[in-house]
């Protein structure tokens, strides 16, 4: 009975919290389990990482493709801008004043304090680009034009060449002479002070370059008042397309009895018919244009500056928003020279309106 009872506190000891059994398969059977355990918990842990690094490759690999997109981009930019640096530099070549005159001009322009106010030009057709002209040459045409970009509106004034003027150092003078004997500066400062305006640009035409421009728009549409006759070609009166040497045609002849004052008038006609064209073309054809302008003009724009001149009066209607007169004037001979004399009353009436930006009659 004590053997008995001393193996069965034994067995107790040595058997507790195992199954019956074989003890040798119960250890095994755990080893298995908590290797089973562990193993399993392994793949799990293994599986994240191998995830996470995918992410990684993922954001590494968008990294790459942004970084050589954004090269590309930026070397089509600087192509282009090379391009178009070339490009505007030969036509601010063609723009550029005379060195001396361009000095002189600069400290007679006054620019709109911001960009959005209205400003003047001055616009002036000359033949002292002519080579076989000798001397300065005087203005054959002269316009001084309002232009509005907030309401894109614009207002032109023509003042016919012979309109008498008191010129300093100069006396009694045709208003042409101010150019012959000051140049672009002599111009603006004396339209300026006519006009009581300050003037923020400067544009000089030469006529033979604006029959290119004519062409290149692909001619202009023209209601000819009269029959023009002059060197050697005839345009007959009439609704019509006009080519760059026809519009030129028309913008000299003044073969008619009231000489200047109807080729002036053929002039804001033409100007007119000119600024519409130049108006409706396609901003793409805007860069062309201006190298056809840049042959025919000489300013103190740059072409960027025309450029953006032109975009922002875009959508302008040129039927009631581009308005032109002629200033109020009379001839009369002056022992025995031939002005036009202002009409002060009617031509004070008229500045106030057009310094206002009122449609002018």
């Amino acid at each position: 009975m004590a053997r008995f009872k001393e193996n069965e506190e034994v067995g107790t000891e040595s058997g507790a919290g195992q199954p019956e059994g074989d003890g040798h398969a119960y250890v095994s059977a755990s080893s298995r389990a908590s290797r089973g355990s562990r193993s399993g918990g392994s793949r799990f842990n293994n599986q994240r990482p191998n995830k996470e690094n995918q992410e990684d490759d993922k954001k590494r690999l968008l990294k790459r493709v942004a970084i050589i997109v954004g090269i590309a981009l930026l070397v089509v930019i600087i192509i282009i801008a090379t391009v178009l640096g070339f490009f505007l530099r030969g036509i601010d070549k063609e723009l550029a004043m005379d060195e001396l005159e361009a000095q002189d001009l600069k400290q007679e322009l006054v620019e709109p304090v911001t960009p959005e106010q209205p400003y003047y030009v001055l616009m002036l057709g000359s033949d002292s680009r002519n080579p076989n002209n000798s001397g300065a040459g005087r203005s054959d045409t002269m316009i001084l034009m309002r232009v509005d970009p907030e309401t894109k509106k614009a207002a032109m004034v023509s003042i016919p060449r012979d309109t008498q003027i008191q010129l300093q150092g100069y006396g009694t003078q045709k208003i042409n002479a101010a150019f012959a004997y000051g140049g672009p500066a002599g111009s603006v400062r004396v339209v300026s002070s006519l006009f009581d305006v300050q003037i923020a640009h400067y544009v000089e035409i030469d006529f033979d370059g604006l029959t290119s421009l004519v062409d290149t728009l692909g001619g202009v549409e023209v209601n000819v008042p009269v029959d023009i006759e002059y060197d050697g070609v005839y345009l007959s009166a009439g609704k019509q397309v006009l080519s760059g040497a026809q519009a030129l045609t028309m913008a000299r002849s003044r073969n008619f009895p009231d000489g200047d004052f109807t080729r002036v008038k053929h002039q804001r006609i033409l100007v007119t018919a000119i600024a519409k064209a130049v108006l409706s073309a396609d901003k793409l054809a805007l860069p062309g244009l201006a190298t056809e302008l840049a042959k025919c003009v000489s300013s103190d724009v740059t072409a960027l500056e025309a450029i953006n001149m032109l975009m922002k009066l875009q959508g302008m209607d040129t039927g009631s928003d581009f308005t032109m007169t002629t200033l109020p004037s009379h001839s009369d001979n002056q022992g025995g020279v031939s002005y036009v004399v202002i009409e002060e009353e009617a031509f004070a009436a008229m500045r106030e309106k057009f310094k206002a930006g009122q449609a002018l009659e």
